[in-house]
C-alpha cells in the first residue's frame, strides 16, 4: 500500500511542477502582450495572470503600430510585432532599457 501511495504522491508533484513551469515559461514569453490571445495562453490573459501592454492592435488582427509608446504595469515600452508560440506573429509592448548609472 505505500509503494502505492509514493507513486501516486510523485505523480502528484510531477504535475505541480510541470504545471507550475509552464505557466512561469508562458508569462516570460507573452510580457507585454497587447494582442488577445488563445489557447493555454489566451485563459491566462484573461484571467489576469500575464502582463499586458497598452498598445492598439489593429481591428480584427494581431499586429500593431510599431515603434509607438505603450506601457507593461507602469513601465514605458515602445509597441512591437513579435514571434509568438507557433510562429504566429503578436503585438507586445516591449519595455525601454533601463541604464543603471
Amino acid at each position: 500500500m505505500s509503494k502505492v501511495k509514493l507513486t501516486i504522491g510523485m505523480f502528484l508533484v510531477t504535475a505541480l511542477s510541470l504545471s507550475a513551469a509552464t505557466v512561469v515559461k508562458l508569462r516570460h514569453d507573452y510580457y507585454g502582450v497587447c494582442s488577445q490571445l488563445d489557447g493555454l495562453p489566451g485563459f491566462l490573459q484573461r484571467n489576469g495572470f500575464l502582463m499586458t501592454g497598452t498598445c492598439t492592435t489593429q481591428i480584427g488582427g494581431s499586429l500593431c503600430n510599431k515603434g509607438a509608446a505603450c506601457t507593461i504595469n507602469g513601465n514605458p515600452g515602445k509597441c512591437a510585432n513579435i514571434g509568438g508560440i507557433g510562429g504566429s506573429i503578436v503585438c507586445s509592448c516591449v519595455a525601454n532599457a533601463t541604464s543603471f548609472r
